[in-house]
């Protein structure tokens, strides 16, 4: 009515078939989580190692403080130039380098492994909550991995983006409520002002953001900025079903799940951009939208392949999780692949969120640590 779908789905006419599929997939991806979300009212046992987890903290935070020192002339270039044309330039490939690239190799191996481990955000997020609501850990361990977790949204901005932001606000959300039965009353109120706070200054970014690249885009009688809101909002539901029913890869590329080993074993380039601009310049479809986890893996590797990762990912979640919930006491591992599994529908409402190698070796490299961390030392 408002005019406010993209090209390639202007026209399109949304199937019954595609509606069942949409619903269907999300809530079958969504029943492990909702049949086994009681875990919050079990006990959970605190890390043995504590000294590592201290160690963990110290470390992240240091690594966030030099990255964003390093990194500040990028990020004011961003902050204070035209965000528009910034994010256009990431999109032609023309985005702005990193401090890394002028190290040598050796040691640009070590500072990207480094990287790397800290490149799923939401871990840390979780460990801050998790030293001070469960370990008793004093409040600034707390504060180090917030702050180091910040590191998420400051990458986004040195790419114009704001998606890791958004991601960010919904994590922080997220842990909030995973956590808040462990919240005494009197702290409820604190953490809330300090992370309303935050979720304020974060959201300005977002809102400039929205602003320079909508504010003055004509979308008939909705326009500018908030045309672009609903024009966003709106894409999931419209383009998976466009691409469930009009869509077939010309090729079948897995690193859309398997992004590191494709990345760094097979040496075959991966991740959620490069995959979107190679089937774009093969169909000629403009394939870098919202069409929620399930659609972005369809678009990488096909129906059958989302069909299947939808089964295997309800089966493995609903048998983990209800193992979980048969326990009295639960280990910080253990809740943490809580989480780890639930992310991926809570932040797949836009894409799949796990499609850079970054993000799946820290997934996996921070699980290790919080079982190495679960081990009782000497």
């Amino acid at each position: 009515m408002f005019d406010l779908r993209n090209s390639d789905v202007a026209y399109y006419e949304i199937s019954t078939e595609a509606t069942i599929a949409y619903c269907g997939l999300l809530t079958l991806c969504m029943l492990p989580l909702v049949f086994n979300s009681h875990i919050q009212f079990i006990h959970i046992r605190p890390i043995s190692n504590e000294r590592l987890l201290r160690f963990l903290a110290w470390f992240a935070f240091s690594w966030f403080l030099i990255s964003t020192i390093l990194n500040r002339q990028l990020i004011m270039n961003v902050l204070t130039g035209d965000m528009a044309q910034y994010r256009a330039d990431v999109y032609d490939g023309w985005g702005q380098e990193s401090w890394m690239v002028g190290l040598p190799t050796s040691i640009r191996f070590i500072f990207a492994v480094i990287n790397s481990l800290f490149g799923c955000q939401w871990t840390l997020i979780f460990l801050a909550f998790f030293s001070y609501y469960i370990q008793k850990f004093p409040k600034k361990y707390f504060v180090l991995f917030l702050l180091a977790s910040l590191s998420g949204p400051l990458s986004g901005i040195i790419n114009a983006d704001r998606s890791k932001t958004a991601y960010w606000i919904m994590t922080i959300v997220a842990m909030y409520f995973l956590f808040r039965p462990y919240i005494e009353k009197s702290q409820r109120r604190t953490i809330v002002s300090w992370g309303l706070l935050l979720i304020g200054i974060l959201s300005l970014y977002l809102a400039a953001m929205t602003i320079s690249r909508f504010g003055e885009k004509d979308y008939g009688e909705v326009s500018g900025s908030q045309g672009g809101l609903i024009y966003y909002w709106g894409q999931s539901f419209v383009n998976f079903c466009f691409y469930f029913d009009n869509y077939n890869p010309p090729f079948i590329h897995l690193g859309i799940i398997f992004p590191f080993t494709y990345e760094h074993v097979l040496g075959i380039p991966s991740g959620g951009v490069v995959i979107q601009q190679q089937m774009t310049e093969s169909t000629g479809l403009s394939t870098g939208v919202f069409y929620t986890f399930i659609g972005q893996i369809i678009m990488g590797a096909g129906k059958i392949v989302a069909l299947v990762y939808c089964f295997i990912y309800t089966f493995a979640s609903s048998t983990y999780l209800r193992a979980i919930n048969h326990q009295k006491e639960v280990s910080a591992s253990s809740l943490y692949l809580f989480f780890a599994f639930a992310s991926v529908v809570y932040l797949g409402l836009f894409g799949h969120y796990y499609t850079s190698s970054s993000l799946t070796f820290g997934l996996i490299a921070m699980y290790i640590l919080m079982r190495l961390m679960n081990k009782k030392t000497q």
